[in-house]
């Protein structure tokens, strides 16, 4: 016999809390925890309560504890924090009121309230109000540290709940439903429900397909344009390394020209002595032969002719010294286009030593041909 209608179920089985909170009706909706407090069974802690106490008084347990109550607060982006050794009383309170929320549970008066709300978890931790009262005392803190810590572990058993409850919330809702209609003998119902969900799988696994093809399509974009990058930046090394050849062997055939300069300037017979001696003579050659040209009128060709001749023949003898043509000690480049060139790049230390050792001997024959 089917049934004439069906009712949807709610998407959380968890009823809003009620406006006043009472024992009663907060066991209809407790959630026992893995967390080894909030069990109906019977605790370790509640069994041996002197080493409960013990525990709670523990140093190394006190600092584990707030720090695992302060991560826990930093991972829900609270404010508050728990100051070892001995927080404040209102820290304290805050923390406890931000627990209580945490776990969904009304509350107007933390004194009223949280002894409820531990009665009906379960847990193993006696409190009394006048730890409540002040909560800042040496004597009040390690209980309240316990029930804090356990109540962290009780909200972090929640959360990994509610995340897999979402993680799966589809599948129940589906399963939820094919249920109901199977036990009210509905089958049109239940086939419904059935190509709806199967539809809807169909779609999510298209839509996961398109995503796959999608992503293989920009995965291969990006393999071709990073083989393209590959290319050219392989191109650009390969043209860097054959510039490296070409500066390679210019630098080595600098080096070979500069050795063959260096054999070349130790086989000169002049030093550099001579050169500053023959540069001074020159000098003084000149000089000579500016002050001889001021003096003699132009007007005589006479003494024109003689200083010329005389000229020429202090240049001939200066020519046979330096030996130049045959058996050359100092051989000048013929392809220069500049005296520089002509010369070379030694011959301020080469040849001018040697030119003006000569300036004497020129001066003095230039002197003779005046006199005479």
């Amino acid at each position: 016999m089917k049934a004439t209608g069906r009712r949807r179920p709610k998407d959380s089985i968890r009823p809003p809390p009620p406006p006043a909170p009472s024992v009663d009706h907060h066991r209809q909706f407790s959630r026992d925890s893995d967390a080894s407090f909030a069990s109906s069974r019977p605790s370790s802690l509640g069994i041996n309560r002197s080493s409960a106490g013990d525990a709670l008084t523990d140093r190394s347990y006190q600092l584990s504890a707030i720090r695992t109550i302060n991560s826990f607060l930093a991972s829900h982006s609270s404010p508050l924090s728990l100051k070892p050794p001995l927080p404040s009383a209102k820290d304290i309170s805050e923390t406890l009121k931000f627990l209580i929320s945490q776990l969904d549970f009304p509350t107007t008066k933390l004194e009223d309230d949280l002894p409820i709300l531990l009665k009906h978890l379960n847990c193993p931790i006696k409190l009394n109000k006048s730890a409540l009262k002040a909560p800042g005392t040496p004597h009040a803190w390690p209980p309240l540290l316990g029930v804090m810590h356990w109540l962290v572990q009780i909200a972090l058993y929640n959360d990994h709940l509610v995340s897999n409850l979402q993680c799966f919330d589809n599948t129940f809702v589906y399963a939820l439903d094919s249920y109901l209609h199977y036990i009210r003998g509905d089958d049109d119902g239940m086939e419904a429900v059935d190509r709806e969900f199967m539809g809807k799988l169909e779609r999510e696994r298209d839509a996961v397909a398109e995503g796959v093809k999608a992503l293989e399509k920009e995965v291969a974009e990006r393999e071709g344009e990073f083989s393209g990058r590959i290319a050219s930046v392989e191109k650009i090394l390969e043209e860097k390394e054959k510039e490296l050849g070409v500066k390679v062997e210019e630098n080595n055939r600098i080096c070979e020209e500069n050795e063959e300069l260096k054999k070349r300037v130790e086989l000169q017979t002049f030093n550099a002595r001579d050169a500053e001696r023959m540069k001074r003579e020159l000098q003084a050659v000149e000089r000579d032969i500016t002050e001889a040209e001021s003096v003699i009128p132009k007007k005589d060709p006479a003494a024109v002719l003689c200083l010329n001749y005389s000229s020429e023949h202090a240049l001939e003898a200066w020519l046979k010294r330096l030996k130049l043509g045959n058996g050359l000690q100092y051989v000048l480049n013929a392809k220069g286009s500049s005296p520089a060139e002509v010369l070379g790049i030694d011959y301020k230390s080469a040849l001018k030593p040697a030119l003006d050792s000569f300036a004497d001997d020129i001066k003095k024959a230039l002197c003779q041909s005046w006199k005479s």
